[in-house]
C-alpha cells in the first residue's frame, strides 16, 4: 500500500500527542481507525515508527529521523492549497494585460483604482502598445489578454466585440471645417492632413476604403505621426488636421480645437478584447477583466462609439 497524506497527518499528531486516543479526538476519528491508519504506513515503508507502551506509543529511531520530513511535507503541501484557494479568491496572483493608448488613457486609470483596493493582493502589469503588439503580446503568454482593433484576425486567438468607434476630424477653432454643418470625407481633400504613420492599424484601415470614398492625401498623408498628442499638438500650431477615432479623439482636451463625425461614408474601429483561444484566464485576470467590462460603457462614451457588449 502506498503512503498518503493522511497517514503522515496521523502520524505526525500520534507523535504531537504520544497517545492514539488524544490524536484520535484531534482528528475526528476513531481510535481502531487511527491505529489501522499507522499500522498501514508502517507497512507501506518497512519500519516500525513507534515503541508501544500500556499508557503512550513513544518514536523509534526511524520515527525520529522521519517526524521532521513528514512536517515538512504536510507544510509544503497546505502552503501550496493555501496558495491555490487564494488564487481562486482572487486574494493573490499577477495579471498582465496589453491595452491600445485610448482605452489605456479612458478606461484604465478607474479600472485599476477599483481593482487594487479589492485585490490588494495581486500584482497588475500594464502594458501600452498597438493592436499589433498587443495580439503578439497575448499570442506568446505575455499578456493574459488584450484590447486591440483588430485588422486580420488571427485564427488562435478569440475576439470579443466591445464596441464599434466611428471616425471623426480634429481641428482648430476657427477652420473653415467649423462653418460645415456635416463633415464628409471630400470636404477633406483641400487641407493638409496629418496622419498616422502607415504601419499602423488606422492608416491601414483607411488605405484599404475604396478610393472613390477615401481622398487621396488622407489615405496618403505628406505628415505622419505615431501619438496622439503629437497630432494635437500640431493641429494646435495650424499645421493640419487629422482624421482619427471618436475615442481617440475625446483624449484630446477640446479648449482649442474642435471635432466632428465623418459621413459620406461612415467608417469605424472596432475595439476588441483579445484572449487565447484554448487556455483560460486565472482568477485574478478574471476579476480584473469584469471590472474592465463595467467600466468601458461609462468611460468609453463618445460621440460616435457605439456599445457592442
Amino acid at each position: 500500500m502506498t503512503a498518503a497524506l493522511r497517514h503522515l497527518r496521523c502520524f505526525v499528531e500520534v507523535a504531537v500527542w504520544q497517545s492514539v486516543s488524544k490524536a484520535a479526538l484531534q482528528l475526528n476519528v476513531s481510535q481502531s481507525a487511527l491505529t489501522l491508519t499507522l499500522q498501514q504506513l508502517e507497512a507501506s515503508i518497512g519500519v516500525r515508527l513507534f515503541d508501544r507502551t500500556t499508557r503512550t506509543l513513544l518514536l523509534t529511531a526511524a520515527g525520529e529521523e522521519f517526524l521532521p520530513t513528514a512536517r515538512r511535507l504536510l507544510e509544503d503541501f497546505d502552503s501550496a492549497l493555501g496558495k491555490m484557494r487564494a488564487l481562486g479568491a482572487r486574494t493573490r496572483g499577477h495579471v498582465s494585460i496589453s491595452v491600445v493608448p485610448s482605452i489605456m488613457a479612458l478606461v484604465i486609470p478607474q479600472v485599476l483604482g477599483k481593482f487594487m483596493k479589492s485585490h490588494p493582493g495581486v500584482s497588475v502589469h500594464l502594458q501600452e502598445d498597438s493592436s499589433d503588439a498587443a495580439e503578439e503580446r497575448v499570442l506568446k503568454r505575455e499578456a493574459d489578454f488584450g484590447i486591440t482593433s483588430p485588422l486580420n484576425r488571427l485564427s488562435n486567438l478569440r475576439y470579443t466585440p466591445l464596441f464599434d468607434d466611428q471616425f471623426a476630424v480634429l481641428f482648430a477653432k476657427g477652420h473653415p471645417l467649423t462653418k460645415l454643418r456635416r463633415v464628409r470625407w471630400i470636404d477633406l481633400e483641400p487641407y493638409q492632413i496629418i496622419g498616422f504613420s502607415q504601419s499602423s492599424r488606422l492608416a491601414m484601415q483607411l488605405r484599404q476604403m475604396p478610393s472613390s470614398d477615401m481622398p487621396e492625401n488622407v489615405r496618403n498623408p505628406s505628415c505622419q505621426v505615431s501619438h496622439t498628442a503629437t497630432i494635437e499638438s500640431l493641429i494646435n500650431q495650424g499645421l493640419g488636421i487629422c482624421a482619427l477615432p471618436s475615442l481617440s479623439a475625446k483624449r484630446v482636451p477640446l479648449n482649442k480645437l474642435q471635432c466632428r463625425l465623418l459621413e459620406d461614408p461612415t467608417c469605424h474601429r472596432q475595439m476588441c478584447l483579445v484572449q487565447p483561444d484554448q487556455r483560460s484566464l486565472t482568477p485574478a485576470a478574471e476579476a480584473l477583466l469584469e471590472l474592465m467590462l463595467q467600466e468601458i460603457p461609462r468611460s468609453a462614451r463618445a460621440e460616435g462609439v457605439r456599445m457592442l457588449i
